[in-house]
């Protein structure tokens, strides 16, 4: 029996993200498993994918001090129970769910870390000069035992940049898993749209993708822009939508799990103009739902949309448009994405996720 611990980092932080919901598959995986058990550093989260599962806090306690507490006093009072649990000991490897290197001086075990994209290495710039992720991730990447890699875009950066051995890296892709409520909500109550999902920050190009979509939206008048999660538009975005003349052409909200399947079930199409992503699970939550998928060429999309999706220049709003022209109005072409959609969603099985995790689990201890 191989005692696997998790850590707190992101359970303390997301409420939903592919992340956390990585980590809650693994386990799901692990607890049907008779050759695995494992711990988890979390006394209490707001984690969606945590909800029905039992935490060592009682659940009127978890809620009370989750109302209580602020983001950070819940992320210190998580990590001190953590570091509680690594210094115990009682597991046979310690795989954190983030970067934070705060478990080094105190773990005996070998470490398994799952890199999800080397973005802070790539576009440091992006990022507040006190950030400190470039300095946590260094630290963590080259002190783990062995490293999941989730493309092998993000293998070939680990390398790279940090001049990591090939046996040292296994790549791992995402698994894709329907919903088990496959309803569709009420998405279609928008009309014709195109889909942009998630955050907005600097790398993900959503200005580029406005300057790109502009000139569709304003001669079809009946197509709208839909923006879902991330945070409420921003002074700049505002601004620029308003210089565009989208105003009451673009709508940004939260969505859960559910809402965002429906929105891609109901949308002309998916459009992920991000200059690096390390895998890109929207694109999979797509091409399931046959939501037309139009991406940059650019880090692994191509690895993930195959010929199910489209490719443009994320550095040229022109490329932008006309892609996603193409992408609407060519029957044709759209019916061969949707065709192809299939056999390209066929190669990321959430149990090849799995069972290649496991044996990444397996392979560290026979190591050790």
């Amino acid at each position: 029996m191989i005692k696997i611990l998790f850590d707190h980092q992101h359970f303390s932080n997301q409420v939903y993200g592919g992340i956390t919901r990585y980590f809650a598959n693994i386990q799901k995986a692990l607890k049907e498993s008779p050759d695995f058990e494992f711990n988890r550093g979390i006394l209490f989260s707001k984690n969606h994918y945590l909800k029905d599962e039992k935490l060592p806090l009682p659940k009127f306690l978890a809620g009370y001090m989750l109302k209580r507490y602020s983001g950070a006093k819940i992320y210190r009072k998580n990590m001190r129970y953590s570091l509680k649990l690594i210094q115990q000991n009682n597991f046979d490897i310690f795989h954190p769910t983030y970067y934070d290197p705060y478990f080094t001086e105190h773990i005996k075990k070998p470490v398994v870390l799952t890199v999800h994209d080397l973005i802070h290495e790539k576009f440091p710039l992006y990022f507040p000069l006190d950030d400190t992720t470039l300095y946590q991730k260094r630290v963590s990447i080259t002190s783990a035992s062995h490293l999941i890699a989730i493309s092998q875009s993000t293998k070939k950066d680990l390398q790279d940049y940090y001049q990591i051995p090939q046996e040292k890296i296994t790549v791992i892709h995402h698994g894709y898993q329907p919903l088990a409520n496959n309803e569709t909500g009420n998405a279609n109550s928008y009309g014709d749209y195109i889909l942009f999902v998630g955050d907005r920050t600097s790398y993900k190009n959503f200005i580029n993708f406005l300057y790109g979509v502009e000139e569709i939206v304003q001669r079809y008048p009946e197509i709208k822009i839909i923006c879902a999660g991330g945070e409420s538009f921003k002074s700049v975005e505002l601004e620029i939508i308003i210089k565009l003349g989208l105003t009451e052409k673009i709508k940004q909200f939260k969505v859960n799990d559910l809402e965002l399947n429906s929105l891609y079930k109901n949308a002309l199409i998916y459009v992920n103009p991000s200059l690096y992503e390390g895998f890109g699970l929207p694109i999979l939550e797509a091409l399931a739902v046959g939501c037309p998928a139009v991406l940059s060429d650019t880090s692994c999309f191509r690895e993930v949309g195959g010929e199910a999706a489209l490719y443009f220049n994320p550095y040229d709003p022109g490329s932008i448009k006309d892609t996603i022209i193409t992408a609407l109005f060519n029957k044709q072409m759209r019916d061969e994405l949707v065709k192809n959609a299939g056999a390209q969603l066929a190669k990321f099985p959430m149990d090849k996720c799995m069972d290649r995790t496991k044996a990444v689990y397996k392979q560290v201890m026979d190591w050790n």
